[in-house]
């Protein structure tokens, strides 16, 4: 896990307002062994419980970085409560060519259960779509994953916390000195209360 090392890496953080309701804040990490760069690039919404972001990857240094790979875009953990329901997953169904194409459905996520999904053939919405709805006893988290090839989700009930990861599907490579990458771009919308329909008008 990068909490592990980054530590070790500097670190520079800028705070931009963009307007009324929006900020910028921008997090810069430097391997000092290889100066590998990581920026992530957050902009946070004031009028609502909304954040959206991306990372970007740039070898500064003069040799080939190590190999990347793993790279989960969003990585979170949500504390669900004691003594709760299940939580459920709200999620469509990509396109394809079938009769349910682009229809709802909801998956409950039992204690210490764990649900992947992922597109089929690098099309980003073929087979799934790369956005849900986690609901809880009283709130929930739409994530959005903003990528137009093969990414990777998963939902886990941790039994109280629940834990959502998201990144580009079999992501490994090296970078050659100057070049950059970027992730999937995240967006995440917390809502309150017990409303799906209501958390869906406030994404919107």
């Amino acid at each position: 896990n990068s909490s592990e090392f980054l530590d070790g890496w500097k670190k520079e953080v800028m705070n931009e307002k963009i307007d009324a309701t929006m900020r910028r804040r921008t997090l810069t990490l430097t391997d000092p062994e290889t100066n590998l760069e990581v920026l992530a690039v957050a902009t946070i919404y004031t009028n609502t419980a909304g954040v959206d972001w991306t990372l970007y990857f740039t070898n500064k240094g003069n040799k080939d970085t190590p190999v990347i790979e793993q790279v989960k875009a969003v990585d979170v953990s949500i504390v669900l409560g004691e003594n709760q329901n299940p939580p459920v997953l709200h999620r469509i169904n990509g396109g394809g060519g079938g009769v349910d194409d682009w229809l709802p459905f909801d998956e409950t996520i039992a204690a210490g259960q764990k649900k992947e999904f992922a597109p089929t053939a690098g099309r980003s919405s073929f087979g799934n779509t790369p956005w849900f709805n986690l609901q809880w006893d009283g709130g929930g988290v739409i994530t959005a994953i903003g990528w137009t090839g093969q990414w990777k989700a998963s939902v886990q009930n941790n039994d109280g916390t629940g834990r959502i990861q998201a990144g580009m599907q079999n992501l490994h490579i090296n970078l050659l000195p100057g070049e950059t990458i970027r992730s999937p771009r995240i967006m995440q919308l917390y809502w309150f209360g017990n409303d799906e329909t209501r958390a869906c008008n406030l994404f919107r």
